[in-house]
Parts: structure tokens; C-alpha cells; sequence
């Protein structure tokens, strides 16, 4: 599924696609593209919230077909990174390769880092731009 061509991605589309892909036992969906534009790119009443994050993370933790995840949103802070960490660090997540770019910082690339320890599916990391972490 790719929504990365939407210039109006907002937590409707995330919830509306999403919810009705959660309500079709029969989809079995393996790569999840959610971009939408960044701080300069973006008009900023729209875009996905914290709640829209939260729903993708609770996506990703019923769809255990999901192998690629690739997040390219605003609030993707620590505590929402953390949350999605959880996630991939559960024994029944089958996410190999994440890309990720948003608001997050060093707490949240700490909290990738130890999902990595029960993990043994994830492979690929990519971490595009976040202007919060330190070396």
C-alpha cells in the first residue's frame, strides 16, 4: 500500500484505508508507504497527528504479513517511535526493513535499538531526516 503521492494524507485517509484493510480478513498486505510532506513542504492543517500515528502503529501490530514499514511523518516523535518499537519488538512482528523520518530524536532511536534484541526479522534501518538526534 502506498500513500505517498497524496498531498492531503491526514488522519481520516490513515484510519479510513487502514480501518478497512484491519476489516478485510482476506487482505494480506506485506509493504505499508506513509509519506507525507515535511515542515517548509507542508500546508499545516493537514497532515496525520498523533492520533493517526497511533493508529498506525496499532495497524502494524495486527498485520503480521507487514514486512517493509517506510514512515515519512511530522509527528513521529520519541513516544510515538517508542510505541512502534514495542511493536517490533514483539516475537510475532515480521517487519525486516524500517525507514523512518519525523520528530524523533536519540530516546527514540534508543528505543529501535532495543526492539533489535528480541527482534529477528528486522534487517534494514534507514533513518531519514530528523534534525533531533546527536551523534
Amino acid at each position: 500500500l502506498d500513500l505517498t503521492d497524496n498531498p492531503r494524507v491526514d488522519d481520516a485517509t490513515v484510519k479510513g484505508v487502514l480501518g478497512a484493510i484491519l476489516r478485510n480478513n482476506d487482505c494480506r498486505i506485506e509493504t505499508l508507504n506513509i509519506f507525507e510532506k515535511l515542515e517548509g513542504e507542508a500546508d499545516a492543517n493537514i497532515g496525520i497527528t498523533v492520533s493517526g500515528v497511533d493508529f498506525i502503529t496499532s495497524f502494524v501490530s495486527q498485520t503480521p504479513s507487514l514486512s517493509i514499514l517506510r514512515l515519512r511523518i511530522r509527528e513521529l516523535s520519541d513516544a510515538e517511535l517508542g510505541d512502534l518499537a514495542k511493536t517490533i519488538r514483539r516475537e510475532d512482528c515480521n517487519i525486516a526493513r524500517l525507514e523512518i523520518s519525523g520528530r524523533f530524536g536519540d530516546e527514540g532511536m534508543l528505543s529501535i535499538a532495543d526492539a533489535l534484541k528480541t527482534n529477528r526479522s528486522l534487517r534494514t534501518i534507514d533513518v531519514g531526516m530528523s534534525e533531533r538526534i546527536t551523534d
